[in-house]
């Protein structure tokens, strides 16, 4: 670990509990925790983990629904609400800014076993602070949370978890979509059965890159990927970027960002129903 991630740790240690001192914050229903005050730096990459685990009736251990929940974007909408967690991200005036990842609809602790839940994601624009916002939204489960970290965090692509190995319970890079992660004797992999919209990623205006999408086994109908870019006010790049099909199960191509791009993204839709992909890695060319 980083000085600066042994330094951020040791100032959570007194609002989030360390397993090796046997604390936890314990959140019963209705209960919620904010957890302020977390510098990072805009633009970089950083991940936040923490372990937490749920004494109650609504788990996958103790209710088939649950499991089932975790492809469901509209559970709450069928009466399931599980303790969750959100994020918030402040500028040098305190002021919150957008630019946020993913969606609180994945952000769920499900297991009565301590679990490991982690994300990772790229500091927003104009973001100097954020704040964890723990919520036990339950109306019979007692949620137990511990060992808070944010650090900074490598990774051998450009965006983030490219082969989707950060686990079943992380939906870091299409945490907006309507998406669920699968272990396969293969490792997870990401099925999609509708579309997938990603979260951008910073990039180098007039670089080259190189997308390479591979399945984790022959679909039915291929997959149309798409390639963006956005400049510095979040808006769309004309005609640049592309789309192209996946077929048969992996493919490469190369798009050059504009000079004016500061941002790239990666989408899946046309015939995408139910592929399971098995990794989407980005690259600049050499």
């Amino acid at each position: 670990m980083t000085k600066r991630a042994i330094l951020l740790t040791l100032a959570l240690s007194a609002l989030v509990s360390r397993a090796d001192e046997g604390e936890t914050t314990v959140l019963k229903p209705g209960q919620r925790k904010e957890v302020p005050g977390l510098s990072l730096t805009a633009h970089e990459r950083y991940r936040i983990s923490f372990e937490a685990l749920a004494d109650g009736p609504d788990t996958v251990e103790n209710n088939a629904q649950v499991a089932a929940a975790l492809r469901d974007r509209n559970r709450r909408a069928h009466g399931l609400r599980l303790a969750s967690w959100e994020y918030r991200f402040y500028d040098a005036s305190g002021k919150m800014v957008g630019g946020g990842f993913g969606s609180d609809v994945w952000r769920v602790v499900v297991s009565s076993k301590w679990r490991k839940y982690q994300e990772v994601f790229f500091g927003p624009s104009r973001a100097v602070t954020m704040k964890v916002i723990f919520i036990n939204g339950t109306p019979d489960t007692t949620t137990s949370i511990r060992n808070l970290k944010l650090e900074p965090y490598s990774e051998p692509t450009l965006n983030v978890n490219a082969d989707f190995s950060l686990g079943v319970l992380c939906h870091s890079g299409f945490g907006n979509s309507d998406v669920y992660m699968e272990k396969t004797p293969g490792g997870v992999v990401m099925c999609v059965p509708t579309y997938a919209i990603g979260e951008g990623f910073p990039v180098t205006g007039g670089r080259r890159y190189v997308v390479s999408v591979e399945l984790a086994e022959k679909p039915r109908t291929n997959p149309m990927v798409g390639v963006g870019f956005s400049d510095a006010k979040g808006k769309g790049i004309g005609e640049c970027g592309g789309v192209f099909w996946v077929d048969p199960v992996k493919v490469e191509k190369q798009f050059k960002a504009p000079a004016d791009a500061v941002t790239m993204s990666i989408s899946i839709s046309k015939g995408a129903r139910d592929i399971k992909f098995k990794s989407i890695k980005v690259l600049p060319c050499e």
